[in-house]
């Protein structure tokens, strides 16, 4: 029998909302106004697919950022535990949020929800923009009745994201932005510096030494083809962008960067990191671990540690268990694959698996320390060397020239 969502007011002039089933829509009126409600909404709950087909699709437009989600994840929490409704509560937000992309979502979550759809069905229309552990684990909350408690979960699981990536993010950012710094710097210099000192060194008819002849024709170089070298570099990078967003680029990029010293063993903490925190936090709300393994096989950040995570949900599948198939892949820690052995032998595989993200999470911190204690000196070194080879190249002629004006 179909149902219905209606909403309206009681004798008392009271708001009220809910579901009825009945035959046909006059039914379901004539229904409601036997019970003396006062109707002013009444219409056929749709299923997903019905809402999904009713409604344009969307473009990705992006994600929405982990700060934003662990925001709004503790105040729903809030809420919920405040006994506001749920619409309410969307609407609430909606309101509040800053990001426009998650104040858009849940306008069109609030709408989903008030024509039928549960919570989770609404998120999950927005999969491409919301992560999938935020869908899963709103399900499980649902079905469990503990709506509360998973959206703490889930705003303390993105906090703690949050705070690993950017830790991961500034580290590598130094390098890089200093790295290219110093390439501006340079090109700059031999651009524009050095052919000063080529015309007066030209003009006095001094013997050059190697070091200077090395600089004036690479300041020569650099001159001749400025506009190329820029336009090369600038075409460069945009090639090894585009090629990074492809699935075999990425996969590529993603396998090269866990070989590069001392980066890739933080690339892939990080990946261990969020692959127990996430993992532990869907199983915790109630996911199945066969769903939590899919989840997790899409938000670990890293393919190579995405395809033994596929490869362990297959094995699961098959009557294994999970430590047993990690154990296999050179990827992962022993550390890990033991403490999970013992969370399956005890049955509290998610609280063992909160305490190896914490150990791991602990220890990028300390490798960041010594990561940024480590490149800064050799950064430091490697610009001292440039420069000091510019200003010997630059000084050692001024001796010659020095000498020919005393004769």
């Amino acid at each position: 029998m179909p149902e219905y969502v209606f909403r309206g007011r009681d004798a008392a002039g009271k708001r009220v909302h809910g579901q009825v089933h009945a035959e046909s829509t006059a039914r379901a009126a004539e229904h409601l106004r036997e019970r003396g409600t006062f109707i002013t909404h009444l219409q056929a709950r749709k299923s997903v697919k019905e809402v999904l087909a009713s409604r344009p699709g969307k473009a990705v437009g992006g994600r929405v950022p982990v700060k934003d989600l662990a925001l709004f994840c503790r105040q729903f929490g809030t809420m919920a535990g405040a006994g506001v409704p749920v619409l309410n509560a969307l609407a609430l937000l909606g309101d509040q949020v800053t990001s426009k992309l998650l104040r858009q979502i849940l306008k069109e979550v609030a709408g989903d929800v008030e024509s039928g759809l549960s919570l989770a069905a609404a998120l999950g229309r927005h999969g491409r923009r919301l992560p999938p552990a935020l869908v899963s684990m709103t399900a499980a909350g649902e079905m469990a009745g503990i709506i509360e408690e998973v959206f703490s979960r889930l705003a303390e699981h993105f906090e703690k994201e949050h705070a690993v990536t950017q830790k991961v993010r500034s580290a590598l950012a130094y390098p890089v932005v200093v790295l290219v710094m110093a390439v501006a710097v340079v090109l700059l210099l031999l651009a524009f510096v050095v052919p000063n000192f080529v015309m007066l060194f030209e003009g006095l008819g001094a013997a050059l030494p190697w070091p200077t002849r090395l600089l004036l024709d690479m300041s020569g170089f650099a001159r001749r083809n400025l506009l190329l070298i820029v336009i090369g570099g600038g075409l460069l990078a945009g090639v090894l962008v585009r090629g990074v967003r492809t699935p075999r680029g990425a996969a590529l990029a993603d396998r090269w960067i866990l070989r590069v010293p001392a980066i890739g063993p933080l690339v892939l903490k990080q990946a261990v990191a969020r692959f127990c925190r996430t993992l532990s936090s869907l199983l915790a709300s109630g996911v199945p671990v066969l769903q939590a393994l899919e989840v997790v096989q899409g938000t670990v950040g890293n393919r190579m540690v995405a395809e033994v995570v596929g490869r362990t949900r297959q094995a699961v599948l098959e009557g294994q268990g999970m430590a047993q198939s990690l154990r296999a892949s050179p990827l992962i820690p022993a550390m890990v694959t033991q403490m999970i052995a013992v969370g399956e032998e005890t049955g509290h595989t998610e609280t063992m698996l909160l305490k190896v993200a914490q150990f791991y999470e602990q220890d990028i911190d300390a490798l960041v320390e010594r990561f940024a204690a480590t490149i800064q000196p050799l950064i430091m070194a490697g610009m001292g060397i440039g420069i000091g080879f510019v200003l010997i190249a630059m000084i050692m002629p001024m001796f010659e020239v020095f000498g020919m004006i005393g004769q």
